[in-house]
């Protein structure tokens, strides 16, 4: 199968030959190596292992009433499309809320 774009130019930066490398020697420079890519953490938060379902909904449902209020005070100072996007934000949280009552509702009666 061909494709339909070639592959990219190698960058000269990161093209080891002889003649680069007995530049460095002569120069007594290490050879130029290509920078390692910038890793994000994998979280900026963690989860107590020992933390049960009921306090992470409870948690999670306190964070989307605070996002709610936040996004409901931003809404007042927006008009036009981005009010609507807002709105739609609002509209999300409120979905992911009741997602989450439901989920304690039912913890609250399999778990007394």
């Amino acid at each position: 199968m061909s494709k339909i774009t070639p592959d990219p130019p190698v960058s000269p930066l990161h093209r080891h030959d002889k003649n680069s490398d007995r530049v460095f020697a002569h120069y007594n420079l290490p050879p130029v190596e290509p920078p390692e890519p910038y890793k994000l953490p994998e979280s900026l938060f963690q989860i107590r292992a020992d933390a049960r379902s009921e306090e992470s909904l409870t948690t999670a449902y306190e964070l989307l009433e605070s996002a709610a209020a936040t996004a409901y005070e931003s809404v007042e100072n927006l008009s036009g499309a981005n009010r609507k996007v807002v709105l739609g934000v609002v509209h999300l949280i409120e979905l992911a809320k009741a997602l989450v009552d439901s989920a304690l509702d039912k913890r609250g009666v399999d778990h007394p």
